[in-house]
């Protein structure tokens, strides 16, 4: 709806984006959810920057989705990237820091 209303290169499109590419990933659709992801991303950066928190939402979910097409090292690369940031960000605690190291390690445990 948002993508409609205010144009597909609206910052707040990237919600919509977003949400429809956690359902396609839920759901199993990995390939199309990973098409979502990246325009996501892409307007995200555009609007926000690469550090901004809800780009890194965007990346976040991304490399999530790589796991789910059995790409695990390159979804290891992406939470690499993203750890730094949100701890630098974020802290140290905060749960979308954790979250991150959290998927990091099961990430890794797929590469074993």
């Amino acid at each position: 709806m948002h993508v409609r209303l205010l144009g597909p290169r609206h910052p707040t499109a990237a919600f919509s984006i977003l949400s429809a590419a956690g359902c396609l990933r839920v759901m199993g659709e990995h390939e199309r959810a990973l098409e979502l992801y990246d325009k996501a991303l892409d307007l995200r950066i555009e609007s926000l920057g690469s550090t901004h928190p809800l780009t890194l939402v965007a990346l976040n979910g991304k490399a999530t989705c790589l796991v789910g097409l059995a790409q695990a090292a390159e979804a290891e690369q992406l939470y690499k990237e993203i750890l730094p940031i949100r701890e630098a960000t974020l802290g140290h605690k905060h749960p979308d820091t954790l979250q991150t190291v959290s998927q990091s390690i099961a990430g890794a445990a797929l590469l074993l």
